[in-house]
């Protein structure tokens, strides 16, 4: 199971046009930064539930690509309707 990330934005989105003009079989998995100093997500219910969907994911799809797509900071996400993470392209 390849996990893949995707940095940025841009990133995302080339990967998501990859996907789609392929039909792979695929998982965007978008999630709260990791802070610099502690190395952990900011997100708590992110870092509760990545154990699981890494253990449920090579179980059950284990040729299923995972693209990681990092959120940014939490200010950057939390309140932040026009994120672009969160708009219909």
């Amino acid at each position: 199971m390849p996990f893949v990330r995707c940095p940025t934005i841009a990133d995302a989105d080339a990967a998501h046009q990859r996907v789609v003009a392929t039909q792979a079989d695929a998982l965007f998995l978008f999630f709260g930064s990791e802070d610099p100093v502690s190395g952990a997500s900011w997100c708590p219910d992110c870092v509760t539930a990545d154990p699981v969907l890494r253990a449920t994911i090579a179980a059950q799809a284990p040729g299923l690509t995972v693209y990681e797509c990092p959120v940014g900071a939490r200010s950057a996400w939390k309140g932040v309707m026009d994120h672009p993470y969160r708009v219909h392209p």
